[in-house]
């Protein structure tokens, strides 16, 4: 019987570069999180080169550098990324792609800020703050 993929094996499956810029998978960030046990787009088992390519495209689109995106995809929002996954619907997972990274550089600041605690309450406080400067200039 069958007892599925081991720790060892898994951690080797999504350890791999796939599609992702030697940029990218290079940042310390991502290097020192797949140290551990990779959950969200990293550890995802529908990930492709395809996929890797497209996601990271549309992030840098956004403006974000490698640091940046090697932080989104390790995040929640990574992580709801590869939940909404489902092989062979290339077009829903295009549009998931366009949906899930449209904010991704607002996310990313707001993350990176020296006052984010790693709370979602920390993220809400920062975003209130952000968006109340921003409506505040004339």
């Amino acid at each position: 019987m069958s007892k599925g993929i081991v720790k060892s094996e898994r951690h080797e499956y999504v350890t791999k570069q796939g599609g992702l810029s030697d940029g990218v998978f290079n940042t310390q960030h991502l290097q020192e999180y797949m140290k551990g046990i990779p959950f969200g787009y990293i550890g995802s088992s529908c990930r492709t080169a395809w996929a890797d390519k497209l996601v990271e495209d549309a992030l840098r689109a956004t403006g974000l550098g490698n640091e940046g995106i090697a932080t989104w995809l390790t995040s929640n929002s990574g992580r709801h990324l590869a939940d909404n996954i489902q092989r062979g619907h290339q077009l829903d997972f295009e549009r998931a792609v366009a949906r899930d990274t449209k904010n991704a550089f607002l996310q990313v600041t707001v993350w990176s800020h020296p006052d984010h605690g790693g709370m979602w309450s920390d993220t809400m406080k920062l975003e209130q703050k952000i968006f109340a400067l921003k409506s505040s200039k004339p």
